[in-house]
């Protein structure tokens, strides 16, 4: 049956305007590249929740400090996100991506000699700033290569890189890759080494679709920033969907990818079962990023999707205060499934929201830098509110509180899918 699913989502990738089987190729290629540098941008990030104890104390870290460490990447890729949009909008986005890559391979590895937390910070912060580089120049690759209708489903299927990332970087780290080295800096060098052999596969192989700028004429026209920023700026949809982006998909991811685990041990399970159980969340969410933008395309609607999702996700949140070791299993799978749903959906949702596909990187930088502000700010403040109150339990509440703000939002937006009214 899986199978099945699987060869009809390839025969909707192949079957577009463009049959030539040169532009069929570089369209699975686009896919997997795409595929393996938001694989290696996750794993940048991740791989520091699984040694963040073991750098708490070797640098002395308050659980502020900590969430700090963990927080420094998105802060930096909120910044930077909407001006490498721009930046990809101007100078194509296989370029900036590129660049993105080098800039999060190199910092990652120098994460390996950081002698105290300030200078692991900077760096932690400087993956930021490759990860702003890459984040919106994907969703902008994949406008220009596929037809709207399939755009849901092509972003799904480079959107399992994330939670593959995840979940590798919490549940083989710890077991696997740092009893070879011995340290947390061993950690870093690896998946830094990781991530410049993705990014030398990416400049040799990933090019942009010439023969489609040629055959589309609005793509004639030349590029005017001032018009593509008054555009989006002024589209309050835009900034309704990064709102909720903020809201349901990243203050969420966050705190659970960064914090979860924590909070596990709060609860009196071992280390070993708090890190199982956090990438469970991850890979539930694999099958998610992949079956759930398809399933949208095949209804033609994008709303439904995300509402019950934030909604059960709110409910989750609160069950997982009260609930027990054999519970949580299922709860992390529900919950990994549902913060997927919305996590995924809005990465193509501003394609959708904007008209032209000259747009299509401005959009998307500026609902990611929205987006990871809220994902910036969600440890920090699952942080502060565990130095204060000494538990996590207020996070979770603050996490279900959030997910009910999003279901408003999700009502003021328009249905962007093909059966919208």
């Amino acid at each position: 049956m899986l199978g099945k699913k699987v060869r009809n989502i390839i025969r909707e990738i192949n079957h577009c305007e463009i049959m030539e089987p040169a532009i069929i190729n570089k369209r699975i290629i686009t896919l997997i590249c795409a595929w393996l540098l938001i694989f290696a941008a996750y794993i940048s990030v991740l791989c520091v929740s699984p040694v963040l104890y073991l750098i708490i104390g070797e640098f002395k870290l308050t659980a502020s400090k900590a969430g700090l460490l963990f927080s420094a990447p998105v802060i930096t890729l909120a910044l930077v996100a909407f001006i490498g949009g721009v930046w990809g909008d101007i100078l194509g986005p296989r370029k900036i991506a590129g660049i993105g890559a080098i800039l999060t391979g190199l910092s990652s590895v120098l994460r390996g000699i950081a002698p105290n937390f300030l200078i692991l910070l900077i760096l932690n912060l400087i993956v930021g700033v490759g990860w702003g580089l890459i984040f919106p120049n994907l969703p902008k690759l994949i406008r220009l290569w596929f037809p709207n209708r399939i755009i849901g489903t092509a972003t799904g299927i480079y959107s399992t890189g994330v939670f593959v990332g995840c979940t590798i970087a919490l549940a083989i780290t710890i077991p696997f890759i740092f009893p070879i080295f011995g340290s947390w800096r061993g950690v870093f060098y690896f998946w830094g080494a990781i991530v410049f052999i993705i990014a030398a596969i990416w400049w040799l192989v990933v090019r942009e679709p010439d023969l489609i700028e040629k055959k589309d004429n609005k793509l004639e026209q030349p590029y005017n920033l001032k018009l593509s920023l008054l555009t989006v700026i002024k589209n309050k949809n835009i900034w309704i969907c990064a709102i909720f982006f903020a809201l349901a998909a990243n203050i969420t991811f966050y705190i659970v990818t960064g914090w979860f685990p924590t909070f596990f041990i709060e609860k009196g399970f071992n280390t070993n079962s708090a890190g199982i159980l956090t990438s469970i969340i991850t890979f539930a969410s694999i099958p998610a990023v992949f079956f759930i933008p398809f399933a949208s395309d095949k209804v033609g609607l994008r709303k439904p999707f995300l509402w019950i999702s934030s909604i059960i996700a709110a409910i989750l949140f609160i069950a997982t205060i009260f609930s027990s070791f054999a519970v949580d299993i299922i709860i992390m799978i529900f919950l990994g499934i549902s913060l997927t749903a919305s996590y995924v959906i809005s990465l193509f949702l501003p394609l959708e929201l904007v008209k032209s596909k000259e747009n299509a990187g401005t959009a998307s930088g500026l609902i990611i830098s929205i987006g990871y502000i809220g994902g910036a700010l969600g440890p920090l403040i699952a942080g502060f509110l565990k130095d204060i109150m000494g538990t996590l339990k207020p996070a979770l509440i603050m996490l279900a509180v959030l997910m009910v703000i999003s279901v408003v939002l999700v009502f003021l937006l328009p249905e962007t899918g093909s059966k919208k009214v």
